[in-house]
């Protein structure tokens, strides 16, 4: 398995943290940190906007990013969601044992 990371921003807690559960449980991804309050500034339709979202940051592999992307794009509220993946190069080994044990069919040993 290849660790990586997906960023994904909201607009709304509850909605952020319903979706994050249900990643988590369909087994996409291992953890999700859900950073709330950030400023997002960007362009749209040609004009700058503002918004306040939050970053959801989705640990998952390589592997399972097509089907993560894929269900975020049905089940996000935005039609154009920020879906980015960013390979992770090292990670701590324990933590590491967890994550993959995490992702598999049988339940994770803590």
């Amino acid at each position: 398995m290849h660790p990586s990371l997906v960023l994904v921003t909201h607009n709304n807690l509850d909605q952020a943290k319903t979706l994050s559960q249900q990643l988590v449980q369909e087994k996409l991804c291992a953890c999700v940190n859900l950073i709330p309050n950030i400023q997002s500034i960007f362009n749209w339709e040609n004009r700058i906007c503002e918004e306040h979202e939050i970053l959801m940051l989705i640990k998952t592999t390589n592997e399972k990013y097509k089907a993560l992307k894929q269900w975020i794009v049905e089940h996000h509220p935005y039609d154009t969601p920020e879906i980015i993946q960013i390979d992770i190069t090292e990670v701590e080994e324990k933590y590491l044992a967890w994550f993959i044990s995490s992702l598999s069919t049988t339940s994770p040993k803590v």
